[in-house]
């Protein structure tokens, strides 16, 4: 039997308490019909979301890496993404030139130039690799999972405007 100490507790709790958070499915939402909208859209998901711990390969509210985090918020809107879990990617994964975002977006994604809210974003590594994705929100905002955990960055700052390789909408998107 374990014993446990205060900090498991706290992990414990604070799991339940983000496990708890719910977002209303919004499957077929008119998301273009009115602009607050999309601002309660974006207020859900990130009062279910930020702050939520990064964790390798995490598809589950105790822990998430950026993919898992766009298959939970796109499964919260009604869309199943396909899962890179099955492929073999370790930490490393985006120096080894593997381009699993990419190569399998095609199959659901179309690529825009002009972003719009929910859309996602995918960003490049030093070798060009898309190794990296969150997803957008107004005013060029976009929320994703990095070594932080959740967070909303701007696509304005320059570290990651520089990394942008590209803009998606789901081929399928009900908005």
């Amino acid at each position: 039997m374990r014993i446990y100490g205060r900090r498991d507790r706290v992990q414990q709790d604070t799991a339940k308490m983000q496990a708890d958070r719910e977002l209303p499915e919004v499957r077929g939402f008119p998301f273009g019909a009115d602009r607050t909208d999309i601002h309660h859209v974006e207020k859900l998901i990130i009062d279910k979301y930020l702050g939520i711990p990064y964790r390798h390969r995490g598809r589950a509210m105790d822990g998430l890496d950026c993919w898992g985090f766009l298959k939970l918020v796109y499964a919260d809107l009604g869309f199943k993404l396909f899962d890179i879990e099955d492929l073999e990617y370790g930490r490393a994964w985006g120096l080894r030139n593997k381009d699993y975002f990419k190569e399998n977006y095609v199959n659901d994604w179309m690529r825009v130039d002009d972003p719009l809210p929910l859309d996602g974003v995918l960003f490049l590594n030093s070798r060009g690799v898309a190794n990296h994705a969150g997803v957008v929100f107004k005013n060029r905002k976009f929320i994703h999972c990095c070594r932080a955990g959740v967070i909303i960055s701007r696509m304005d700052d320059k570290s990651w405007q520089k990394r942008i390789e590209g803009f998606y909408r789901l081929r399928n998107k009900a908005w």
